[in-house]
């Protein structure tokens, strides 16, 4: 279905790579991973399980380790921040903190999903396409419809996914925490006059029917993130300038059909 929707758009003129495979078919329930990943053996029948004991569960997020593989000081470290990162969100899960999807490791409901897909210029989506913050898009839409995010912790570290062996790689990474970050926060500075600083995006979650310590905990951890990178500048500017320049790419950034 999906390679005939893309024959189509081409005019009928270029046919998809998968073409003509005859073993390919869409399931109820979706497994989203990373190219450096790791799952577990038989994940898909314990998420199988759980989904149809709990028919609002739209996705599952498992906790995810670390797959380490150069072992140096810098992957150890960046092992270690991500280790905890992960097991902060555990405790705030545990304490009723509405589960993050973290975009990897998870388990969606496809139902659930074409249940929360929307139009965009007479095409019908599931995902955004126009931010980088497409899975707090994706979390926002299927709360809103009523369904529940839940985050696994039972797999006890079978999900593994790699991380930043270089400090170029983790600098890339946090560019686009960073470019995401404003982009959920702040419209263009070209439409302030019009729209004010606050995207609307923001202004719709906050508005909305969303669970009120969801609200703060999304706010909070916006805010975490730009604490992180008021640390990281105060050592080495120069360094560091790569995530405002970033910041302040999205903040200029313009196109004649942002009007």
């Amino acid at each position: 279905m999906a390679m005939d929707e893309v024959f189509e758009e081409s005019g009928n003129k270029y046919m998809p790579w998968g073409a003509n495979g005859k073993s390919l078919r869409m399931g109820e329930i979706i497994l989203i991973i990373d190219s450096d990943t790791v799952v577990p053996e038989d994940c898909f029948r314990d998420a199988a399980r759980e989904m149809g004991e709990s028919p609002d569960v739209a996705i599952i997020q498992h906790e995810s380790d670390v797959m380490q593989v150069a072992n140096h000081y810098f992957e150890n470290g960046i092992t270690h921040f991500t280790r905890r990162i992960n097991k902060c969100i555990s405790l705030g899960c545990a304490n009723g903190e509405v589960a993050p999807f973290v975009g990897h490791n998870a388990f969606l409901r496809w139902s659930a999903v074409q249940d929360a897909s929307f139009i965009e210029n007479g095409v019908l989506k599931q995902w955004s396409e126009a931010n980088v913050s497409e899975d707090f898009n994706m979390a926002l839409r299927l709360l809103l419809k009523g369904y529940t995010l839940r985050w696994a912790t039972y797999s006890e570290g079978g999900f593994k996914e790699g991380v930043s062996l270089t400090v170029v790689d983790e600098l890339a990474r946090w560019q686009k925490y960073a470019y995401g970050c404003n982009e959920i926060i702040f419209n263009p500075l070209i439409r302030w006059w019009r729209k004010g600083p606050i995207s609307e995006e923001l202004r719709g979650f906050v508005w909305s029917k969303a669970p009120v310590h969801y609200k703060i905990g999304m706010m909070s951890c916006e805010q975490y993130l730009y604490q992180v990178v008021k640390i990281a500048l105060v050592p080495d500017v120069p360094f560091n300038s790569q995530i405002c320049s970033r910041t302040v790419s999205f903040i200029f950034n313009y196109s004649p059909g942002d009007n």
